[in-house]
């Protein structure tokens, strides 16, 4: 059984996190398979919870590259599943910035991030293999390009209404949600009805016009876009 204690200091970390990489290559090349996060379509210009989109699941892998340069990034491990690119980050002291995160999105490669970060003290072989074949806390999405492709997909087929002041409060002329149990033109209070909305996922203010987004095609895009 191998295993490396977390050390302070910037060599001691930087022999320590190359040695993790090595050790999940290990794994991953000898088992040739790994248990992806589930994914989530977010919204987070809005109160509407993430939708579930795919249930974690296992996938086997085709080859596994340590660190080497794809374009301007280099990942900690690169997968090969299928024809596509999964990068694997590894996270002790250095988490995915908002820098890195934007050359990810351009790149267009899903990116998942293992924090090992709260561990103070030796990471055993057992606890990574575990992290890495297992559903587990430590590993997340930080870039998922189906995800994305279905919020972007789901903004532009979304219908866009505006948001009225008046002296009462905030409200939408022609709710299509209350229209559809009324039978007719009826408005609806924006944080009454529109915060708990599973079909509102977006609002905010352009040239002070107060706007909101209206969704009703996520089940349809969701299956969709899964075939």
């Amino acid at each position: 059984m191998h295993h490396f204690a977390h050390h302070s200091g910037s060599t001691c970390e930087y022999g320590y996190e190359t040695s993790l990489h090595l050790m999940a290559k290990d794994i991953l090349s000898q088992t040739k398979k790994i248990t992806i996060p589930a994914v989530y379509v977010e919204f987070p210009d809005s109160d509407r919870s993430p939708q579930l989109y795919r249930a974690a699941q296992e996938v086997t892998i085709d080859r596994v590259v340590l660190e080497q340069q794809y374009d301007n990034f280099i990942p900690d491990v690169a997968l090969h599943i299928g024809g596509k690119i999964l990068f694997v980050e590894i996270y002790v002291t250095h988490a995915i910035d908002s820098s890195k995160l934007e050359k990810l999105k351009r790149a267009g490669i899903s990116t998942i991030e293992i924090d090992l970060s709260k561990k103070d003290r030796m990471v055993t072989e057992t606890e990574l293999r575990d992290i890495l074949l297992k559903v587990s806390d430590e590993k997340t999405w930080k870039y998922n390009v189906v995800a994305d492709r279905i919020a972007t997909k789901i903004y532009a087929l979304s219908e866009r209404k505006s948001l009225e002041d008046c002296d009462e409060g905030i409200y939408v002329d022609h709710c299509p949600v209350k229209s559809w149990v009324f039978g007719k033109n009826v408005r609806a209070d924006f944080v009454q009805d529109c915060r708990e909305c599973v079909f509102c996922y977006k609002y905010f203010s352009f040239k002070e016009k107060k706007e909101i987004l209206f969704d009703h095609f996520f089940a349809q895009e969701r299956n969709a876009l899964r075939k």
